[in-house]
């Protein structure tokens, strides 16, 4: 399995409270698809699911990065497609 470690521009807390500095992303399964389609309606809530997953965080870190980070994220995870 790939993995990338992302260093966050602006750190984020967790449900615990504890500060994320870092997100370690593992390459998308097809079963990661799968269950981020049959979760959610929209492809907003979808992506975000899903990063959740392949970070293995709750979808609240996710929901709280600041989308520069988010999208270094997207990136990554492309990356893994190619």
């Amino acid at each position: 399995m790939n993995e990338v470690k992302i260093d966050l521009k602006h750190p984020v807390k967790d449900v615990t409270g504890e500060i994320i500095q870092s997100l370690t992303v593992r390459s998308p399964k097809v079963r990661d698809m799968i269950a981020a389609e049959k979760a959610f309606e929209t492809e907003g809530e979808r992506g975000v699911y899903l990063m959740s997953l392949l970070c293995g965080v709750s979808p609240k870190v996710i929901e709280e990065m600041e989308m520069i980070d988010y999208r270094q994220l997207q990136k990554v995870s492309q990356g893994f497609l190619s």
